[in-house]
């Protein structure tokens, strides 16, 4: 993906986020109300973009709960502007009554200068309401830039409910000329659920737009991840070349590649014996004598005869066809303690998520996904606090033993990502001290 963005990330300015290889970082901190003393932060916004586009993406604009980037002509013709949002429930301490004028006076001020895309967790529930005006044979608006209902297709949804924060998203959407993506595109036209917990379900995640409709390839929502209670969303933007009508991409015939061959030293001689057999030397006379025609057609057929030659060859000299390595897109984990048990049940939670989203209106399938997920995350507590408490003994045990540095050393090893906790450390380290300071006591006293 081009640019990942992450809402409601609880991170505050000095936490290390692990930005994945190839990968440039953007981060809005966290905020904590200077009214609440208890609880965790509020928001949080982390954006990764590849390095590729350090040079198309700038910052604009940045407040407390939403940044805004200048994308250039990379990813669409004129620049476009995109927004990463999150605005709180309407009943959160944390809402603030300014955010949807705030967002409108931003957007009102960034379509003047190109195209603008909002994406965020609006916790706005829109049902199946009309976000546009219909300009149709109406003689009272006279804004043309507004997109006509006959460019937009209708917007489907799960959600049939409408909530405060939903009726402002509807008012900016009529007012400013801009739809909501979601619902109404290839990938997502029954407009999927994209938050789900024992609660319940709704669709609270948009991307919205004043983008062409006919410049967007997809708009989809992934299946349930065990990390979020919320469902990932990917837009796929067409890129410039295919949106230019001066010049239009024509279709051409895609040929497969030709099998590799394995080569040592032993098939390299083989192959080179097999040269001067009957059937080669009568395929290559023929190959030598036959008159092609210096055009597509001729020089095709010469490269179909030449390489049936070759494939013969291989043939007789018994070269085995190299086979294709199938690559692991996933990326292992490197934790110790994630056993067979753990690999299982996870399974079985990616199956119930895939159910879940192909199903999205059971409450049975919600709710038995949410009783194995919260199995999950204790076992995978459990798994890792047992694991912990082993090797905390055997250092413990190890005090007077070359090993300790050895058992510590390997608990620190960066790769695993384990760490320490400090305060089993400094117990640790004081009866280290404590030990040691007895032994030189006892010396002391016995020299005397």
């Amino acid at each position: 993906m081009d640019i990942c963005i992450f809402h409601e990330t609880w991170c505050r300015s000095n936490e290390t986020l692990h930005c994945p290889i190839g990968y440039k970082e953007i981060v809005v901190p966290s905020s904590k109300n200077s009214k609440i003393k208890c609880g965790r932060d509020s928001g949080g916004i982390l954006i990764w973009h590849k390095d590729n586009l350090k040079h198309s993406i700038k910052i604009v604009k940045t407040e407390k709960s939403s940044i805004w980037l200048e994308v250039k002509s990379v990813i669409s013709q004129s620049n476009l502007y995109l927004c990463a949002v999150y605005i709180p429930p309407h009943d959160s301490p944390y809402y603030e009554e300014q955010s949807f004028s705030k967002l409108q006076t931003d957007i009102l001020h960034f379509q003047s200068r190109g195209n603008i895309l909002i994406c965020g967790d609006l916790n706005a529930r829109t049902g199946r309401e009309i976000d546009y005006v219909n300009i149709v044979d109406n003689d009272h608006i006279l804004n043309d830039t507004m997109f006509h209902s006959s460019s937009i297709t209708p917007r489907n949804s799960y959600d049939s409910l409408v909530n405060m924060n939903g009726k402002q998203i509807l008012k900016l959407c009529k007012g400013l000329g801009i739809y909501i993506i979601n619902g109404r595109t290839r990938g997502d036209t029954l407009g999927r659920f994209t938050y789900c917990s024992r609660l319940g379900t709704s669709v609270v995640d948009y991307s919205i737009t004043d983008i062409d409709p006919n410049f967007i390839n997809a708009f989809t929502v992934r299946p349930q991840l065990p990390i979020s209670d919320h469902c990932q969303t990917v837009l796929y933007l067409k890129p410039p070349c295919e949106r230019s009508n001066t010049y239009p991409i024509e279709s051409e015939k895609m040929f497969p590649l030709k099998p590799k061959l394995k080569w040592n030293q032993s098939t390299s001689e083989q192959f080179k014996e097999h040269i001067n057999n009957p059937t080669i030397l009568k395929m290559l006379d023929d190959f030598i004598s036959t008159n092609f025609t210096l055009d597509v057609n001729g020089i095709n057929l010469a490269t179909k005869n030449l390489n049936y030659i070759f494939k013969t060859l291989a043939t007789l000299s018994n070269i085995k066809r190299q086979r294709k390595r199938k690559t692991n897109q996933q990326t292992l984990r490197k934790d110790v303690w994630f056993d067979g048990e753990c690999v299982s049940l996870r399974k079985e939670l990616r199956r119930l998520s895939n159910k879940k989203h192909k199903d999205p209106s059971s409450q049975t399938l919600r709710l038995t996904y949410a009783d194995c997920l919260r199995n999950y995350k204790r076992l995978m507590w459990n798994k890792r606090e047992n694991y912990f408490k082993i090797k905390i003994e055997e250092i413990d045990e190890s005090v007077d033993q070359n090993s300790f540095w050895n058992l510590y050393k390997n608990l620190k090893n960066p790769n695993q990502k384990y760490h320490y906790r400090v305060a089993q450390f400094g117990k640790l380290i004081s009866k280290i001290f404590i030990k040691k300071l007895n032994i030189l006591t006892l010396t002391s006293l016995s020299v005397k």
